[in-house]
């Protein structure tokens, strides 16, 4: 009997399972750093948000098989207000997480693996995506850049949500 979750058999295993993946993820996260945020952008060195930043990598890993970045304009969300977490409570960034098929959610409380997608809650709804690599989670920084944090940073581990790990497609 075969037990499907988010569009997967049990079977699958991460994207990031295997020491080359996580090594060519480390290269593509260290090539981003130091990119400068600019809202609604994705340029490696010349500007990305926190969500087409973790797309970006997707893609140029070919972590899913698929455009990675054609999720956001799928779902009609690619040109976000960057105040929307403050006047909202609706949960986009999650509801479009967890309509990939090749996503599957874990829970907050869940230990992260390398690879993963992490997201946290700023203000009223989800509003923030970080990709986690052996205990730091990469992202672009409003008024900052793509850095890397320690996972349990204070004011970043008491607003993630959840966690979405990328499954071989």
């Amino acid at each position: 009997m075969i037990i499907l979750q988010l569009g997967h058999s049990r079977d699958m295993k991460p994207f990031f399972s295997t020491q080359e993946r996580k090594k060519e993820l480390y290269d593509v996260l260290e090539s981003w750093r130091g990119t400068p945020y600019r809202h609604l952008v994705a340029v490696k060195g010349l500007g990305a948000d926190c969500t087409l930043y973790v797309w970006e990598v997707m893609k140029e890993l070919n972590a899913s098989g698929d455009d990675i970045t054609n999720i956001p304009k799928e779902h009609g969300h690619i040109h976000y207000p960057k105040d929307r977490a403050m006047h909202s409570t609706e949960e986009v960034i999650l509801n479009v997480l967890r309509s990939v098929p090749y996503l599957k959610e874990f829970s907050k409380d869940s230990k992260p693996m390398t690879g993963d997608i992490c997201c946290y809650k700023f203000f009223k709804s989800t509003s923030h995506l970080a990709i986690f690599y052996e205990g730091y989670i990469y992202q672009s920084l409003a008024k900052g850049e793509v850095l890397p944090i320690n996972f349990n940073d204070r004011q970043f581990i008491k607003r993630l949500t959840a966690i979405f790990r990328v499954m071989e497609s």
